[in-house]
């Protein structure tokens, strides 16, 4: 029974599964391989396309075999290098550098801490100072307080030469110079420096330049106000040399008046041996002194009482022997005398 219900009985098999061959699975594995290569190539492609600055994979590939041999080993060992900084021991061994870079003085140099640009010269097809057509990007601009402060150290360094320019503005007339009273003016005023605005002051105290503009800016520098539309001067000694510049202005009884005409410039005269001679300014009051002078020879020879005694002749300095001599024989008169006095008695 049981034989024959063995010798009866299908046995059911599994049908033999197909084995593919080795060399067709290297084939699947490497089809794989260049699809998901193509597919990196692209997206690639597009990420380097998309980014300023930064060459395509074919540009970047021609620029590299362009280059040569050692120009593609220095290259591979930049990229090593930027790996071993980004990597944890690079940043163990950068920590580590800083104290003995801090004791030596500098002369042990630290490693820079630009992750993001180690990273993204690293990841680049191609580097960015090499890539082709590539346009660097400019630098930051540096903070209000470091602009300002190097605005104000640059105006400051020109003041020595801004002080020797109103000193030599002092010596000059402006009458003659105009520009000479506009410098002044905007040097005591308009000048951001104490020591040039003090300058100044001194100028106008010791020239000859007592216009009215000079006159209104002096009072304005005095009084401290803003009427120019400057600041109001507040150091002290600025203001007191400006008080003595605008006290002499006034004495010299200019008081802002318009000053006298510029005068023409004078011409030479041809002298008896045919040689110019030159001819001095000649003003009103010059021209009304010299005839004043020439006419009071005249009158003092109509009238002859009206005349100035003549000086007397000064004595000549005497010798120490003269004096001596002098001496004696005054001794001598005196001596003799009492003995004459009776012989003109009698």
């Amino acid at each position: 029974m049981a034989g024959q219900c063995g010798s009866g009985q299908k046995v059911l098999t599994r049908p033999p599964i197909a084995r593919v061959p080795y060399k067709t699975q290297a084939q699947r594995l490497l089809i794989a391989t260049a699809l998901l290569a193509a597919a990196a190539a692209c997206a690639g492609e597009t990420r380097a396309q998309s980014l300023p600055g930064f060459p395509s994979p074919a540009a970047a590939e021609a620029e590299t075999t362009n280059r040569g041999f050692w120009g593609k080993t220095a290259w591979t060992y930049r990229r090593m290098k930027l790996h071993c900084q980004t990597s944890e021991f690079g940043r163990f061994l950068r920590k580590a550098v800083r104290p003995l870079s801090a004791m030596s003085g500098g002369l042990i140099p630290a490693p820079p801490d630009n992750h993001f640009a180690a990273a993204v010269e690293q990841n680049a097809a191609a580097p960015i100072g090499m890539a082709p057509g590539a346009v660097p990007a400019p630098p930051p601009p540096p903070p209000p307080a470091v602009a300002a402060a190097a605005k104000i150290n640059l105006e400051k360094s020109q003041a020595k030469i801004r002080r020797e320019a109103v000193a030599y503005l002092a010596g000059l007339d402006c009458r003659y110079y105009p520009e000479a009273e506009a410098g002044l003016i905007a040097a005591l005023r308009a000048d951001s420096d104490e020591c040039v605005r003090l300058e100044a002051a001194r100028s106008l105290l010791s020239g000859c330049c007592c216009t009215p503009a000079v006159v209104q800016a002096l009072s304005v520098c005095v009084s401290g106000g803003n009427q120019d539309g400057n600041p109001g001067e507040r150091s002290q000694r600025v203001r007191m040399t400006a008080l003595a510049a605008l006290q002499k202005c006034e004495s010299c009884g200019s008081g802002g008046a318009a000053p006298a005409q510029r005068p023409e410039a004078p011409l030479s005269e041809i002298g008896i041996e045919g040689r110019a001679t030159p001819v001095a300014y000649q003003t009103a009051s010059i021209t009304a002194e010299s005839a004043t002078a020439a006419a009071a020879p005249a009158s003092a020879a109509q009238e002859p009482w009206a005349a100035e005694p003549a000086q007397a002749t000064p004595a000549p300095r005497k010798s120490f022997v003269g004096l001596w001599r002098e001496a004696a024989r005054t001794q001598d008169d005196a001596e003799s005398g009492p003995q004459l006095a009776p012989q003109l008695a009698k």
